[in-house]
């Protein structure tokens, strides 16, 4: 009780980040390849239940699903990766109004979570956590990914793909730290966050070039 009650917990700004293209994209529907994430992010009932949804639409690539989709039975980890994702866009890549003029598709293309902080673990318990009360930490999470972002206009011609790596950490501590669930939680959009900067670092030169090519195709059909 003392240790849950001593953590930080998850707010609102932590699913933000301000770092805004200097030109910001036409509106574009948003996808992403269900397999890959949902391997990693969604628990069995989740997979269950947000597969279904992608095999409807006949095809691996899943549009950001509506609040019946994403409800209470699916794993946080995974309504993570959609509100941060959507977050990602919405502050700093895409115009907020207006028709679509294609598509924006995400692929996990590599995905690790590893535990290096296994060692604080004995000393945790053989003092019965008094040390952790003096504020060594608890245990510590760290992921790994490559995220791959692809640009499609309204014909579904891919006019652009990039790909990033990214990285998380964040610690089980008292007092400064996080409970375990949240502590994965946060190593989790901190790593996706890591890659969406990278992925708006290598677009800015090519910013110019993907309007005009959006633009010229024109909206999607409605």
């Amino acid at each position: 009780m003392l240790l849950l009650g001593s953590c930080r917990s998850l707010k609102t700004q932590d699913f933000h980040q301000q770092a805004a293209l200097t030109q910001p994209m036409p509106p574009l529907a948003l996808k992403v390849h269900a397999e890959s994430f949902l391997g990693h992010f969604a628990g069995d009932l989740a997979k269950d239940v947000l597969s279904d949804a992608a095999m409807s639409r006949r095809g691996p690539w899943m549009p950001f699903p509506s609040p019946y989709e994403v409800h209470s039975r699916v794993a946080e980890p995974m309504r993570d990766v959609f509100t941060v994702l959507g977050n990602e866009l919405s502050d700093n890549m895409l115009q907020s109004a207006g028709e679509k003029y294609g598509q924006l598709r995400f692929k996990l293309v590599y995905y690790q979570s590893n535990t290096p902080g296994w060692g604080w673990v004995i000393p945790s318990v053989l003092t019965l956590n008094l040390a952790n009360l003096a504020g060594m930490p608890f245990l510590r999470y760290r992921i790994d990914l490559e995220l791959q972002m692809e640009i499609l206009d309204r014909n579904q011609q891919v006019i652009a793909q990039y790909r990033a790596p990214g990285s998380g950490k964040s610690t089980v501590a008292m007092y400064y730290g996080y409970s375990g669930r949240d502590a994965y939680r946060k190593a989790n959009l901190l790593a996706l966050q890591d890659a969406m900067r990278a992925i708006r670092s290598k677009m800015e030169p090519d910013l110019t070039v993907l309007r005009d090519d959006l633009l010229a195709a024109g909206p999607e059909k409605k």
